[in-house]
């Protein structure tokens, strides 16, 4: 594989002088000197999860898809991982005819309530008062909303401007992971 991310390294061999770009590259570079081998590739009946860690172990964007004769049939990139993570649909839908208890009534708190609950949590937690763990279970669900809302603005940052932003990404998907 050859990506725009390996061509892009490129730039740190032109001259500063005038010189046309694909001249100075073509004289001193052949593609054989920039590909990575062997191809690491995936076949297409493997799990996500496999060509996920294969990306990020082998520091690539893009994986070559094989069938069972090793022969290319498409191309896995982060890009298509991540805008498929982005458009999942979340679980089965509940039916309307299920009676609800109260638990599970959906509701949106305003900013002012969610900022007076943490607060009180943290209070609680300050004082030692928190003997069934509600107020720790609170501040630890927020602290992972906070991560998850900041590895979803990367993923949609690099979804849209598609910058070689990997190693960000990654770290704010771990945490968020945590």
């Amino acid at each position: 594989m050859l990506s725009s991310a390996d061509v892009k390294k490129l730039e740190g061999f032109l001259p500063k002088s005038g010189k046309s770009s694909p001249e100075y590259l073509d004289q001193r570079f052949r593609i054989e000197m920039l590909m990575r081998q062997p191809a690491i590739s995936v076949q297409s009946h493997q799990a996500i999860e496999d060509a996920a860690r294969l990306l990020v172990t082998h520091a690539i964007h893009a994986l070559p898809v094989v069938n069972a004769q090793n022969h290319l049939i498409g191309i896995l990139t982060t890009t298509d991982l991540m805008q498929a993570l982005l458009n999942m649909e979340p679980g089965p839908k509940e039916s309307t005819d299920t009676p609800r208890d109260s638990a599970s009534v959906e509701w949106q708190p305003t900013p002012a309530a969610i900022e007076r609950a943490l607060g009180a949590a943290r209070g609680t937690v300050l004082a030692k008062q928190d003997a069934d763990g509600v107020a720790q279970a609170l501040l630890y669900l927020q602290k992972r909303v906070v991560d998850l809302e900041e590895a979803e603005r990367l993923v949609r940052r690099y979804l849209t401007v598609g910058q070689n932003e990997a190693a960000t990404l990654m770290k704010a998907l771990e945490t968020a992971a945590r």
